[in-house]
């Protein structure tokens, strides 16, 4: 099992250009997955109007759980830095978000 791990350290001390790659793929690649995943899913419950009504939080669970599970299955097979690109682009709107708020609330030091 040592072994293993570190055969996939050396892949990406070889290659420094490997993890920017897996980076850049994790971080836009999830975003790519999740608008399929949206597209799919809306054009089949466009069709079925039992959908209609828990679209909104289905999809949420759904993104979520493509989300995790992309990080554990990526971060399995020995490509971290998908998983870490995955993570980061979950995270930069959600510190954008906190930062816009704070500023609105009128608590950032005007």
């Amino acid at each position: 099992m040592e072994e293993y791990q570190t055969n996939q350290a050396d892949v990406y001390t070889d290659n420094p250009g490997k993890a920017v790659k897996d980076f850049c793929l994790g971080f836009f690649g999830i975003w790519f997955a999740v608008f399929v995943f949206y597209m799919s899913f809306g054009f089949i419950s466009n069709f079925l109007s039992f959908f209609r009504s828990s679209f909104l939080l289905s999809s949420i669970v759904i993104y979520a759980i493509l989300g995790i599970g992309g990080i554990i299955l990526f971060r399995a097979k020995g490509r971290r830095y998908i998983g870490i690109g995955i993570l980061v682009s979950f995270l930069i709107p959600l510190l954008v978000f906190g930062a816009c708020l704070i500023l609105i609330a009128g608590l950032g030091g005007f």
